[in-house]
């Protein structure tokens, strides 16, 4: 039973918003009275409630018959009818205007004297977004329309309104005081305030009647304030005059980074101030003028403004009147500009040519626009073709919308061609645009092998039923739509069976739209069958304006009742034909479904602080950057169990431990200066994890991270970009999974001759300063930086990972990859969970732990064992193949030919012909290949490799990827990654280089050596693989060479740090995004002449540290020791 701190079961209708698939608002809503639960809810009531709906706009700009300028705006009413008769207003207005005028006029006098009568509304609590729209609308302007005899009473209560106001400015970080009517002289008051304002950050003085006149309040005072980030003036009548006069103001002002001018009679001289603001102010990211009457000109000006401005984020100018000569300006000004991510032009009519011209400037755009809003443009099938074109090229668009146009089937099937080729775009809107049943099944085909695409929107377009079941076939087993929206669409009960058979398979859709397609009982019945299974992913439903009767809402909370595990959340029921004995019928089970959730958060509910637990009387602030989100909450959880405070905003007087990652998280927070005149202890999380791992609280004073103003610098974050490098073909590296340490070690396949970047590789020096922004990694210098990167999980279900890492190794040596990855995944979320495991219960919502896994999982708690490994162990020729598997240098098709030929233990294999050298070695030095190295003697190694390479090679840098650089307390061998800052000196090193630590007895035996660096061929890579001796031993350790040029390094030392599963996820990711990642670079993927893409090309970008590799990706950051995945 899925559970939810804030699930309601809601049936009201949620009809289509203007914006397409950013807003939903509510029209007419029917509410149950009387039966409000707290914070769970189904709302069936015939009551009906009336909320104002939002209109969609239409936005046709036509010039008129005369030739004039004079525009007229055509709004289009939501198909969404409330389906009651509208009287005539002629009728109803000659009948009771006359009485009803003076009774309107004396109530509404009574009630504003009522208010101004009443008692003060309670304060808002500090932090807390104030909002004095709960109180009366007001206005202190000239000509106050009340009686004398209390208007000077209304007059000192307005002022005194005022002065509440004026202390919120000075009191809340975000102050809402939209809609009270103050105008420019309250204005002028309350702008005072923002005056050397250390407080507020966010300001909305929005539909307050503010003109021209009042924005000159605003000068003198912007001009002082350096917190306010967020201004907005939206609905006030400012027109072009304050424009200039609000652009002059904030020419010099360095901290607003958010201006809100929607509706505010802007015109072109006002876009002009604008776009002169933007040429001079580099602190505007985002600026909102939708709803103005910006034309041609004004675009141009704006145009213009965009070549010069490279810190602007996205420009909203929705329901203007720029057409298709304004849209061809805007053009021009995108070609220059680098920074845009969001262009909002819904509501423009750029028609077809203006789609065109766009289209080209942002195929020419510098930057990586991400979210484009073409709207309700009149663009048709025509249009659409140059839209297509640009999602083929796209590599960062993610957010489409092309609601409300007319692209028709033929447009449709041109997009659908382009989402083929296009690995960025999440959600695309393609409602209203008379599309088919022939589009719609172009647009499914798309989603066949598209993962990207999670949001799709194509209501308003009459596909019917077989456009229903054309889409329902592909998601059945395909696509990762999440959200499908196909309101309106005409598909009747017909198109519902599809819908609902689709959906007993489908288990990504989280968020379902079928209003008003005229499903009625029947439909209704069809869905609510499927409601019966089992979906994990489903959780609201919309089904309003269906003709629904009685007899679908039976059959619906039927199905409720009946799927204990049902995960919905929100069915909309809505403008139907549901009596008193179905809405009856629909309570039941919604209270059915609120039983059910509150017994299933009874059991996941966390238990209650602890007053004297561990961590009482500690005020802790924990600093989040390079912690993962979910330990970051688990170790949050469990400080407030055990008696601790957080601190969530900053950090007070009261604070008296301050908790990091590491020292250079901490530096990147808040800096040198005030970290020196913190009174509390700054402390490693590793000291809360000791701690919970232990029980007891560990001695603080092994984790101090200790400030020296002399000797601490704040990290460096800037490296020049360098030169791509070259094609390089690699070969996958074979690993071996070892239960002790929860990773591989390396295990060669037969052909092998170098490694991989797919590999975990086992063991790296470990590297402190490899921060966000370093390309270049050096070693530890103190005992604080090398506990920073020591990795302790929790690993408290050793019986589980041990029976786990004993499967990896068989899969691995019997070929089955895919199956080995399975459990390698699992393992590591099993060996950080925080508690011994006694239920699969409890893993029910983890990532990589899947229903077979789970069995897996209850057996081996249940018994103590598992009778797959069993059967494994026994089994004489999985055994054999198994045991010959960890031979480095033998992969599974070797070990199965020496079992075919009779081998059965190691010896026999010592008298195999067929063996080569490096097998051979594999074979004599097995014992001690496969004994764990210790953390402190990789240390000591790393450290003398770095001592005779710099006698080699003055400033060499030598870092040890993989497990030992991701924190791991032994090792299954060395993987050692070389480059030189200038670029050039890595050539010839590695020979050098190996030939001195031989010289040294460091070096023993040789597996592979090659070169490319002088050759300049295979990406200029040298490699050498052997094995090595650690000082005053004869114990023989794996050790792996990588020379890389500098241009390349970070891809080389992201691979070799892994793990797989992150190798893996990013491999994926870039394959998205139509590039190859590899070891030796990031690639734009080719085409075939058979057309299948995946080969790479020959040029890698230009990406010179990890961070960046991960920016490109749009993968989170993670430090090194965060990698275990």
């Amino acid at each position: 039973m899925a559970s939810s701190s804030t699930s309601s079961l809601n049936l009201h209708s949620l009809p289509k918003a203007s914006s397409g698939l950013s807003q939903w608002r509510s029209g007419f809503r029917y509410e149950l009275l009387g039966s409000s639960v707290s914070r769970n809810r189904l709302v069936v009531s015939p009551v009906v409630i009336l909320h104002r709906s939002p209109r969609l706009p239409a936005i046709k700009a036509a010039y008129n018959s005369d030739g004039g300028s004079k525009r007229s705006r055509v709004y289009k009413e939501s198909q969404a009818a409330s389906g009651f008769p509208n009287a005539k207003l002629q009728q109803i207005a000659s009948s009771v205007l006359p009485l009803g005028s003076f009774a309107v006029v004396t109530f509404v006098l009574w009630k504003v004297v009522e208010k101004f009568m009443s008692p003060k509304s309670p304060k808002t609590s500090a932090g807390e977004s104030k909002s004095p729209t709960q109180g009366v609308k007001w206005s202190i302007g000239a000509g106050t329309n009340l009686l004398q005899g209390f208007a000077a009473k209304v007059d000192r209560e307005a002022k005194q309104r005022l002065n509440e106001f004026a202390k919120e400015l000075r009191s809340f970080r975000s102050v809402d005081m939209s809609g009270c009517n103050f105008g420019d002289e309250g204005l002028f008051f309350l702008a005072e305030s923002l005056g050397y304002n250390q407080t507020v950050e966010e300001v909305s003085f929005s539909a307050n009647g503010i003109t021209a006149a009042g924005v000159k309040a605003f000068d003198g005072v912007l001009q002082s304030n350096i917190m306010l980030k967020v201004l907005n003036l939206s609905g006030n009548p400012i027109g072009d005059e304050g424009a200039k006069t609000l652009c002059a103001t904030l020419m010099e002002n360095s901290s607003i980074e958010i201006l809100q001018l929607n509706s505010t009679d802007i015109g072109d001289e006002g876009a002009k101030e604008i776009a002169e603001l933007l040429k001079r102010n580099s602190t505007l990211r985002i600026i909102e003028l939708n709803n103005n009457m910006i034309d041609y000109s004004g675009f141009t000006s704006l145009a213009g403004a965009l070549l010069e401005n490279n810190t602007i984020r996205n420009l909203h100018l929705n329901g203007n009147y720029g057409g298709a000569l304004g849209a061809n300006a805007l053009a021009k000004g995108l070609e220059g500009n680098k920074s845009l991510r969001e262009l909002h032009l819904h509501g423009n009519s750029i028609g077809d040519e203006g789609t065109r011209a766009l289209m080209a400037g942002l195929s020419s755009h510098k930057g990586k626009l991400a979210l484009l809003d073409l709207g309700n443009n009149s663009i048709s099938a025509k249009g659409a073709f140059y839209v297509a074109e640009y999602i083929k090229r796209s590599k960062s668009l993610v957010w489409l919308n092309l609601y409300m146009n007319d692209i028709g089937d033929e447009g449709a099937e041109k997009i659908a061609d382009a989402l083929k080729q296009n690995r960025s775009i999440a959600t695309i809107d393609l409602g209203g645009n008379n599309i088919h049943a022939e589009g719609v099944n172009a647009i499914a085909q798309a989603l066949k092998d598209n993962a990207i695409i999670t949001t799709l929107e194509v209501g308003y377009n009459p596909i019917g039923p077989d456009g229903a079941k054309a889409l329902s076939e592909i998601l059945k087993f395909h696509g990762n739509v999440k959200t499908l929206k196909l309101g309106w669409c005409q598909i009747a009960a017909k198109g519902a069976e599809h819908v609902a058979d689709m959906l007993r398979y489908n288990n990504t859709i989280s968020v379902l739209d079928l209003r008003a397609n005229g499903l009625r009982d029947e439909g209704a019945s069809c869905l609510a069958r499927s409601l019966k299974v089992v979906n994990e992913a489903l959780t609201s439903v919309d089904l309003g304006f269906n003709e629904i009767r009685d007899d679908g809402a039976f059959a619906i909370a039927q199905a409720l009742k009946a799927n204990e595990d049902v995960t919905v959340t929100s069915i909309n029921l809505g403008n139907n034909f549901i009596t008193k004995f179905g809405q009856s019928a629909l309570t039941d089970a919604r209270d059915h479904v609120l039983e059910m959730t509150e017994k299933e958060r009874g059991r996941n509910r966390s238990p209650s602080p602890d007053p004297e637990g561990m961590f009482a009387g500690m005020v802790v602030f924990m600093v989040e950057i390079g912690v993962q989100r979910r330990r970051f909450q688990i170790w949050k959880q469990k400080l407030v169990q055990m008696g601790a405070v957080i601190e969530e905003d900053r950090v007070t007087k009261k604070v008296t431990h301050v908790l990091a990652m590491n020292l250079e998280a901490l530096l990147d927070k808040f800096g040198k200066e005030r970290l020196l005149h913190f009174k509390g202890r700054l402390m490693l999380y590793q000291w809360l994890e000791d701690s919970l791992t232990s029980g007891e609280k560990a001695n603080e004073d092994l984790y101090v991270l200790n400030i020296d103003s002399e000797e601490v610098d704040e990290p460096n974050k800037s490296l020049p970009a360098l030169s791509a490098g070259e094609d390089q073909p690699s070969t996958p590296k074979r690993t071996k999974y070892s239960p002790d340490a929860g990773e591989f070690k390396g295990l060669e396949s037969q052909s092998n001759t170098q490694g991989s970047p797919d590999s975990p590789t086992s063991c790296s020096v470990p590297s402190t300063s490899a921060s966000p922004g370093e390309g270049i990694a050096e070693a530890p210098t103190s005992p604080q930086s090398e506990s920073t990167s020591v990795y302790k999980p929790p690993d408290l279900n050793r019986n589980i990972t041990e029976i786990f890492g004993k499967l990896i190794n068989i899969y691995r040596a019997l070929g089955e990859d895919r199956r080995s990855f399975s459990y390698y995944k699992a393992i590591p979320v099993i060996e950080k969970f925080p508690t011994r495991i006694e239920s699969v219960d409890q893993l029910k919502h983890l990532p990589g732990i899947g229903k077979a896994m789970r069995d897996h999982i209850q057996e081996i708690v249940t018994t103590g064992k598992l009778s797959k490994l069993e059967h494994f162990e026994t089994d004489e020729k999985v055994r054999t193949i198994s045991l010959f598997g960890e031979v480095w240098g033998i992969g599974p098709a070797t070990a199965l030919k020496l079992y075919e030929k009779g081998h059965r233990t190691l010896e026999d294999l010592k008298n195999e012909d067929s063996l080569t050298h490096a097998q051979r070695l594999g074979l004599k030095y097995f014992d001690d290949i496969r004994t764990r190295i210790p953390r402190h003697e990789v240390q000591e190694m790393e450290q003398l490799l770095q001592r005779v390479g710099e006698e080699t090679l003055p400033g060499v840098n030598i870092v040890c990827g993989g497990s030992y650089r991701r924190g791991k307390a032994t090792c299954g061998d060395l993987d050692i990654v070389i480059t030189h800052p200038d670029g050039q000196s890595h050539k010839g090193f590695l020979t050098k280089f190996v030939k001195r630590l031989k010289e040294m007895n460091f070096l023993r035996e040789d597996l592979i050596f090659s070169t490319h660096s002088e050759e300049g061929t295979d990406s200029g890579v040298d490699t050498y693989f052997g094995l090595c001796t650690y000082p005053g031993q004869e114990l023989r350790r794996r050790i792996d060479f990588k020379v890389y040029p500098r241009d390349i390094y970070a891809f080389g030392l992201i691979a070799w740090t892994g793990n797989d599963v992150l190798n893996r996820r990013l491999r994926l990711l870039a394959e998205s995004k139509g590039y190859r990642l590899d070891d030796t670079g990031l690639f734009p993927a080719t085409q075939s002449s058979s057309g299948n893409r995946g080969a790479r090309g020959t040029a890698s970008l230009k990406l010179s540290t990890e961070k960046q590799v991960f920016d490109f990706l749009g993968f989170p950051w993670l430090e090194p020791h965060e990698r275990n995945l």
